[in-house]
């Protein structure tokens, strides 16, 4: 799996909060995340290591699924998310007042994976791949990933909506779905039950917004209305 632009993320939170907020106790925030995975584990990892406390940040992370936590930042629920490049894209696209101000992983680090029965594209072809939520990063990197073997989705096969990675992979192993992508901790456990790997996306050279850091243009005006 490709990182690109991998930062200490708590380093991006102090210069978007008033540094004074050290001297007064901690500053609290509310952070989501979108999935359970390696590349959102990085503010899990932050968190542990007390770097943003260290830094008089009080940070409260908060697991919302995608596309929903963009809503969540749309209506203050919480002031910064981890999430992937096309939730936060369609939503500003809507008129949503959110932005992208770090990149994290610039690569998909995911693979599309089946059982052993479909080996290839024609064999995938009239079956039914499985994806979080319409409109998610699973969604949208299946998408692509079909379109890379030369399927069309929802033409050429069915898609579903079945749940986050966990999911896929319990939905291909009762035969609900033939294919799913999962991300790279997933894709080893898939591949020791006998599933075995179609496209591995990190290796597509596909430049992707796997993995950003997001916030609404509402909290960025107010912290620097609130800073020294």
């Amino acid at each position: 799996m490709k990182l690109y632009g991998l930062i200490p993320i708590f380093l991006l939170f102090i210069f978007l909060v008033p540094h004074e907020a050290q001297g007064q106790g901690l500053k609290r925030l509310k952070v989501s995340y979108a999935a359970i995975s390696e590349e959102q584990a990085v503010i899990s990892v932050t968190k542990e290591a007390r770097f943003f406390e260290k830094n008089g940040l009080d940070v409260e992370l908060i697991f919302v699924k995608s596309p929903q936590n963009i809503a969540a930042m749309v209506t203050r629920e919480v002031h910064i998310s981890q999430a992937a490049g096309p939730p936060v894209v369609y939503g500003a696209l809507a008129g949503a007042d959110v932005v992208i101000i770090a990149g994290i992983a610039n690569a998909p680090g995911v693979s599309l994976m089946a059982p052993e029965s479909v080996r290839g594209a024609e064999d995938l072809r009239g079956k039914k791949v499985g994806v979080g939520r319409f409109g998610d990063s699973s969604d949208f990197i299946t998408r692509i990933a079909l379109r890379r073997l030369g399927l069309e989705p929802e033409r050429d096969v069915a898609i579903i909506q079945v749940g986050g990675t966990p999911e896929r992979l319990a939905a291909m192993k009762i035969g609900a779905i033939q294919a799913g992508v999962l991300s790279t901790g997933r894709k080893l456990i898939a591949l020791r039950q006998g599933f075995h790997e179609l496209l591995d996306l990190a290796d597509a050279d596909y430049p992707y917004q796997h993995s950003a850091v997001a916030t609404s243009g509402f909290f960025i005006q107010t912290q620097q209305e609130d800073g020294p």
